[in-house]
């Protein structure tokens, strides 16, 4: 006797991160508390001639496409933002399906010269979307977002599994970690400068894309560096730099320091200061303020990290209600464990 197998099941609605890009810690947070698998278009990238950009961001888009397509209805996609196209084309392939669109806003999609060309196309995206993520608030000062909800959803750094830090890679010697992205708001020159005002009592390390400099007194670079490597280096630092010259931009390294109980030092922007609170000592983008800065950090470690667990404690509660927020625009009546898997 044969047994009918059951067709035209319908599928439960997902949500979906997608990011035009190799590799995102943000994105990969996100997924991870909102439940949400990550999907990641490595194919174009910063550095890279236009024609390779281009065609790039042609075979993500395709890629985009298929997966939005392939939602069942009532699903949410959070598309990554900047470029402009990942949520163009979220947008796109979600009409008439039932498809939720969200759009992940990174600070460069309003306010990098790089991306100034995609401003207005993203003002317009940001009006058709059902929900519009940002670390902060400031960016959206004077923009039209139209009827779209804003929600403030920090980096979730508290979930998933992080490596264990092994031993420290440079015993008995302090030094301050920069974790640089390449990006034009890094105030690399001053740094240089701050590491050789400090004169070898603390070594300043730079990791990330960051070409190698000419020889600077106190000064490091060490590109890329495998995850466990990198933890290690920021779970031993004396002190943790988030640095940027751009207002009402988020750094990632002020969270990892956060995560790790490190001391801050910051760039003395609005937001990082509402942010961070009594948890950073804030500076002026310059050499000396910088290397004054470090100096007070490694003086008041003990108070910094105090102040850091509360702050943890403030980011995450306010975090989880707008991650509750997108994971509702599927329909379902509550959001996932993972939001209240780990400790602060």
């Amino acid at each position: 006797m044969r047994i009918a197998r059951a067709t035209g099941v319908a599928r439960r609605p997902s949500l979906t991160m997608v990011s035009w890009i190799r590799y995102n810690p943000r994105s990969r947070d996100l997924a991870q508390a909102l439940g949400a698998q990550a999907v990641y278009m490595p194919w174009a990238w910063h550095g890279q001639s236009l024609a390779r950009t281009l065609l790039g961001w042609l075979r993500s888009g395709l890629r985009t496409w298929r997966v939005v397509r392939s939602l069942p209805s009532g699903s949410v996609v959070i598309a990554m933002a900047p470029p402009v196209f990942c949520p163009l084309v979220g947008l796109s392939a979600a009409w008439g399906r039932g498809v939720h669109v969200a759009i992940d806003l990174h600070s460069g999609g309003l306010n990098d010269a790089r991306w100034r060309w995609s401003f207005g196309v993203m003002r317009w995206a940001i009006r058709r979307a059902e929900a519009l993520i940002v670390t902060n608030p400031d960016l959206l000062e004077d923009q039209d977002t139209g009827t779209t909800p804003v929600l403030v959803i920090q980096d979730p750094f508290w979930v998933g599994e992080r490596p264990e830090a092994g031993p420290a890679p440079m015993p008995g010697r302090p030094y301050a970690v920069f974790p640089a992205s390449g990006a034009s708001d890094e105030p690399i020159d001053a740094l240089a400068e701050a590491a050789a005002l400090l004169m070898g009592r603390v070594e300043v390390v730079v990791t990330g894309n960051r070409p190698p400099r000419g020889e600077t007194p106190g000064l490091r670079f060490t590109g890329f560096l495998p995850v466990d490597e990198f933890q290690s280096l920021m779970a031993h630092a004396t002190v943790v730099l988030a640095l940027t010259t751009r207002e009402a931009t988020m750094q990632r390294a002020a969270y990892e320091g956060l995560q790790l109980g490190r001391p801050l030092v910051c760039s003395d922007t609005r937001v990082l200061r509402r942010v961070l609170a009594n948890a950073a000592v804030f500076v002026d983008n310059t050499g000396p303020a910088i290397a004054a800065g470090i100096s007070e950090a490694m003086t008041r470690a003990d108070q910094l990290g105090a102040a850091g667990v509360a702050v943890r404690a403030t980011i995450r509660a306010d975090s989880e209600r707008g991650l509750a927020a997108v994971w509702a625009l599927s329909g379902a009546k509550s959001h996932p464990a993972n939001l209240r898997r780990r400790g602060p």
